[in-house]
């Protein structure tokens, strides 16, 4: 954005003027919900202080697995809001392909939507030589027990930690977009 404003923050704006206004609908089981600015701001600050209390920093990167749901959103700006940059991965994409994206990006943490995301994430991390920490929005159905349950993303955001959110500048590089096809190459867009 030209003006200086980056989305984290638009983000806290729009939360300060306009807390009970809808930021987002979404359909989930079949059924709508609606988040407010106020609680997506929340939600994205609370997701925030969780990645810094697990050593996220300025320069990582995040690599977000998931269909169109507002945690994955919320994980992308967070990245942001620290000062990281975000990895959006086609859910539908070929695992050869995820995996040489993981290894060119050096993700060292990332957000899945869904318990089969997320035990992707580790199979596509193990495929590129990476050690990579999962965070799962929905990990119900999760192998792993005790493990998982620390790994969701509501045990994270209660383990944030304050300081160290920012709104980001707009020299900072947001996001790592790499086209969905292996013929338009490996480099980021």
């Amino acid at each position: 954005m030209s003006d200086g404003r980056t989305l984290p923050s638009l983000l806290w704006r729009n939360a300060q003027n306009w807390p009970h206004r809808p930021a987002w609908r979404h359909k989930r089981l079949g059924i709508w919900q609606t988040r407010t600015w106020s609680v997506f701001a929340a939600r994205t600050r609370g997701l925030a202080m969780g990645l810094a209390a697990h050593g996220f920093a300025h320069g990582d990167r995040l690599a977000v697995l998931g269909d169109n749901q507002p945690d994955l959103y919320a994980a992308l700006i967070a990245a942001q809001a620290l000062g990281g940059i975000g990895v959006p991965l086609d859910p539908v994409g070929e695992d050869d392909r995820l995996a040489a994206i993981l290894a060119d990006c050096r993700a060292d943490f990332a957000v899945a939507d869904t318990a089969d995301q997320a035990t992707r994430l580790q199979s596509l991390a193990a495929m590129a030589g990476q050690r990579i920490e999962v965070f799962c929005a929905d990990a119900s159905g999760l192998r792993g027990g005790d493990a998982w349950e620390q790994r969701n993303l509501d045990a994270l955001v209660a383990e944030g930690k304050a300081g160290g959110l920012r709104d980001g500048v707009p020299q900072d590089l947001a996001l790592l977009l790499y086209p969905t096809d292996a013929a338009s190459g490996m480099w980021p867009l």
